[in-house]
């Protein structure tokens, strides 16, 4: 576990969840909510060696602005330098997936309601 993570989770006291997003050649990406409790108890702990990662945060106050909503939305969904996502909170977290797997679904012609 990197110092950014471990610095991420407890930014919101544990309570907020982060996206691990798994990016693939020509496929939509895979999208991982776990949430912070479940990172901050785990025996992991970071070390001088761990790469430094950038990590995308996103706060309850998002989903009052529609067009930067769209824009993070947009950024999970295709931006290749984001595969870290801290969310304020676990329901944040599955909203912001269930957009950006929309998208995703919609853009490679699957049916979003599968």
């Amino acid at each position: 576990m990197s110092v950014a993570l471990l610095e991420a989770v407890n930014l919101f006291d544990g309570n907020g969840a982060i996206i691990f997003v798994q990016r693939q050649t020509r496929k939509p990406p895979v999208f991982h909510v776990v949430p912070c409790a479940n990172i901050r108890d785990s025996p992991s702990r970071p070390t001088a060696h761990e790469p430094a990662i950038n990590i995308l945060l996103v706060t309850e106050h998002i989903c009052v602005h529609t067009a930067m909503f769209a824009n993070v939305i947009q950024s999970i969904a295709h931006d290749p330098a984001v595969l870290t996502v801290c969310a304020e909170s676990e329901e944040l977290a599955v909203l912001l997936v269930r957009e950006a797997t929309t998208i995703c679904c919609i853009e490679c012609g699957e049916d979003v309601h599968d």
